[in-house]
């Protein structure tokens, strides 16, 4: 189930949709999970931070990672397992991720 923001964001010098770049990600990876986090998140900054939680090889992964950057989208990205186990040992940083932040993709299993 997809459950989008309404947020414009800056990407890469353009105005652009942040639901379009998710929608990306969905159609190229496939994830689990995406959580929008940080200043836009808390409608403080329109610095763009996504968690992005996704069962993918190494080579997506740092494909994801790289195309992420190149626009100026902060990257966290784990696999399911990672994430879990993170959030089993109540990690601060994926703690604070999930409390503070916005989940703007959940796959349903």
């Amino acid at each position: 189930m997809c459950k989008l923001c309404e947020k414009d964001v800056e990407v890469a010098g353009d105005t652009g949709d942040l639901i379009d770049f998710v929608h990306e990600i969905i159609k190229e990876i496939n994830p689990q999970k995406i959580i929008l986090y940080g200043g836009i998140a808390e409608d403080q900054s329109k610095s763009v931070d996504l968690m992005v939680v996704a069962d993918i090889g190494d080579e997506e992964m740092e494909k994801t990672r790289n195309i992420l950057t190149e626009h100026d989208i902060g990257a966290s990205i784990y696999s399911r397992r990672e994430f879990d186990t993170m959030v089993e040992r109540q990690r601060p940083f994926v703690m604070r991720v999930l409390k503070e932040g916005m989940v703007v993709y959940e796959r349903q299993s």
